[in-house]
């Protein structure tokens, strides 16, 4: 850790400065981590560990649990079938970004995880609780299948033909049965295993129309025993299927649902509405009923579907009882064969929503919370959080009492602002299109203002800048390659900004951070910098915006900002008046490159008024690990003062709050849902900071000894020369000198 400090001796115990000065105090501050707190506890929710951006459920039908994993967290939930309550959690260790595919085999009492973001399979012990450490690299491997008859399971691949025999318990790989012994050809997809029958079912997924087909198996020698040949329309291609006890095939296609008899013979069909997309299919056979999640296509201005809707059909005729609508953009569901409930994890709000088919009502549980943004006016409380993906809703936590309290905006309320007075609370809707502005620091609603945009429908996440002096907000959706603006004034949209050169129109785009916005109010521009394509536009928007430049910065070394978060990456430097873009150094009113960077910072996060200098976030690989690092910068002279250790980095990087009132920094974790809190203690070798304008230390009398002083400075210690200092001798002496001085930064003049 650097640490570099001003005071030196100096020869006086009474001492009026008034020559020329430049100065900063070099004070290293110590952080304290004092408390966390997780949002689960604050408002005392029933899990005890986040999940996060829930993925898949599968059902131990011994204990009638159900196990819930989630994409963004290691931890899976545990939720009781009988009272549909949350009972516990348990951790996975696998930390990294991953889509966990869950099944359940009561038969060895497994639990299987299937992680193919790594093509990696693991087995959890469902009674002792121990997670089986030979994990197995699948490749491309999607489908697995317990066979209790014999203690193992099987996988296939919709890639390859060829087909895979392991130990249930140990993973360890039994056989590997080529495309000449299985004829199954590519293309082979889920399995069905009858334990009466002792057969295996595989739905071949690359035929379609009159070759459709299902291949039976023998395990005993892996042989292709038959195949059932059903007809499907010209360009349907099957997606999953289910047999009845009475051998009856429920085949669904992303258009339609049908029913076979068990030589293939269709009994009914049934053609999905077309303004619905296929998303998954369940069947009961225990009642023969059969369901089809859907989600809404895109229309209006929509990029993607947002809204799910579930059928039910009975029988083999597939008759239509009804439908219930509920959630986003949730994409599977699993069937609790014990309860006869639906699960379908809505990963966009870690909910579970849970059907009922009978009644056709959906009820949520939240699985998890997400904070995705730290914000708080001048006087440091309320500080106001954002939850995105851990449902829409916003939380005002009161710094001195530690209390919290929920309230709401609308969908997926990101990005929110707090106003430099902390007067007003700034909401954008991202999935509602709409912009909502409260009234500080009750957050009462004062307007909520329908933006020229359409509402967003991705995970492209909007990008939000104000420019108070003109009172108008600006919000980046790269996903209709606008921005909205807002007249804060009249309380209405105000048009857009065209930014479809450096933005992507593929609807498949994906991933936040896509575009960052920066505005400075003395030159009255606003900077618009793509990640992608590393193009920066200029606006003027000093009357109403003009487009007045683009600037090719891909020359710069951008492998400092590798894995950065996608929040603040511009930051204003009003003493040099620098517009920093992460760690580059640019022309605040042309946004041209000044050719200087910070070294190892990735971005600028505050001043600290206390001291002058800058608090500045970055990466750092520690003993093999990648950490989130806390800098102290001096950016006069581009010096790291000090660096601080956080959490290990995770996908997500963590967002920062500044309390100048009470000394305090808040570090906010979107995947774990918890904020650090960390005293600040201003301390140096020489002397303390008493205050916001007050240094005590002391000078060399070659008389007396040490002396104390007192500095009695500006709250920002840095200003124009010649400003006078006055500081006051301390210590008891009846004859001391005076004389006027000059300090430097590092050395006395």
């Amino acid at each position: 850790m650097k640490r570099t400090y001003v005071f030196r001796s100096i020869g006086a115990c009474l001492i009026m400065i008034t020559s020329s000065f430049s100065y900063t105090t070099e004070v290293v501050p110590e952080l304290e981590l004092t408390e966390t707190v997780a949002l689960r506890t604050l408002f005392d929710r029933q899990y005890d560990n986040n999940v996060l951006k829930i993925f898949d459920i599968a059902v131990d039908e011994h204990t009638n649990q159900m196990y819930v994993a989630g994409i963004l967290t290691p931890h899976m939930a545990i939720v009781d079938g009988n009272t549909d309550e949350i009972i516990g959690t348990i951790d996975t260790g696998i930390t990294a970004y991953s889509h966990k595919y869950l099944f359940c085999d009561d038969s060895t009492r497994s639990l299987y995880i299937l992680d193919n973001s790594r093509e990696t399979l693991y087995r959890w012990d469902l009674d002792t609780g121990i997670m089986n450490e030979h994990s197995i690299p699948i490749g491309d491997a999607f489908y697995i299948e317990p066979d209790p008859n014999r203690g193992v399971f099987y996988r296939c691949s919709r890639e390859t033909p060829y087909f895979h025999v392991y130990d249930a318990v140990t993973l360890e790989e039994q056989s590997v049965i080529g495309d000449a012994g299985m004829i199954m050809e590519d293309g082979s997809g889920p399995m069905i295993f009858d334990a009466d029958l002792d057969r295996l079912f595989v739905l071949d997924l690359t035929h379609s129309g009159t070759e459709s087909r299902i291949h039976v198996i023998n395990p005993n020698d892996h042989t292709i025993e038959s195949q059932i040949f059903f007809r499907l329309p010209l360009a349907q291609r099957p997606h999953r299927f289910a047999r009845d006890t009475a051998g009856n095939i429920f085949v669904a296609t992303p258009r339609s649902i049908f029913s076979f008899d068990s030589t293939g013979r269709e009994i009914a069909r049934q053609a999905f509405p077309p303004e619905y997309e296929f998303e998954y299919f369940a069947f009961n056979p225990d009642n023969g009923e059969t369901y089809v999640l859907f989600r809404q296509l895109p229309s209006d201005g929509f990029v993607e579907g947002i809204g799910n809707i579930l059928y039910r059909y009975s029988g083999t005729e597939l008759h239509f009882e009804g439908e219930v609508s509920f959630g986003r953009k949730a994409h599977r569901m699993t069937l609790n064969p014990l309860t006869g409930k639906l699960y379908v994890p809505n990963g966009d709000a870690s909910t579970v929503w849970i059907i009922t088919p009978e009644t056709l009502t959906a009820e949520p549980l939240r699985i998890g919370d997400s904070l995705e943004s730290l914000n708080a006016g001048p006087y440091g409380s309320p500080i106001i959080m954002n939850s995105r993906l851990g449902g829409s809703y916003l939380i005002s936590y009161d710094a001195d009492t530690g209390l919290g309290e929920e309230f709401t905006a609308g969908t997926w309320p990101i990005p929110i602002a707090v106003s430099n007075d902390g007067d007003r609370l700034f909401v954008n809707n991202a999935w509602d299109g709409t912009f909502s502005i409260f009234q500080m620091p009750d957050h009462t609603l004062l307007a909520t203002i329908t933006l020229d945009t359409p509402p967003g429908s991705t995970d492209r996440i909007p990008e939000m800048a104000i420019d108070y002096s003109g009172n108008m907000a600006f919000i980046a959706y790269p996903e209709h390659q606008a921005i909205a603006l807002v007249d804060m004034d009249e309380l209405t949209a105000a048009g857009t900004l065209d930014i479809s050169d450096i933005t992507s129109d593929d609807p498949d785009a994906a991933g936040p951070g896509e575009i960052v916005l920066g505005i400075v109010e003395s030159t009255q521009r606003l900077f618009v910098f793509s990640t992608k394509t590393y193009q920066l536009v200029v606006f003027d928007i000093s009357n109403v915006p003009d487009r007045i430049d683009t600037i090719d910065l891909v020359s710069l070394d951008w492998s400092q900002m590798r894995d950065t978060g996608p929040n603040n990456w511009f930051f204003f430097d009003e003493t040099q008046n620098r517009l920093y873009l992460g760690p580059f150094a640019l022309n605040s009113e042309t946004g041209e490159s000044l050719g200087e960077t910070l070294p190892e910072i990735q971005k600028i996060l505050c001043q600290d008024t206390n001291t002058g200098q800058f608090w500045a976030a970055g990466l750092k690989m520690i003993e093999g690990t990648q950490m989130n690092v806390l800098y102290l910068i001096d950016l006069e002279y581009a010096d790291i003062l000090a660096e601080y250790n956080l959490r290990e980095a995770l996908i997500a990087k963590p967002t920062f709050l500044f309390d100048s009132t009470r000394n305090r920094l808040y570090v906010g974790y979107l995947q774990s849902a918890e904020m650090d809190i960390y005293e600040i203690s201003y301390e140096t070798d020489g002397g303390d900071i008493v205050d916001d304008n007050e240094i005590i230390t002391y000078v060399d009398s070659p008389e007396i000894g040490n002396i104390a002083v007192r500095l009695l400075l500006p709250a920002i210690p840095r200003y124009p020369e010649g400003s006078p200092i006055y500081v006051e001798n301390l210590t008891a002496c009846s004859t001391v000198s005076s004389e006027m001085i000059g300090l430097r930064r590092k050395q006395q003049v």
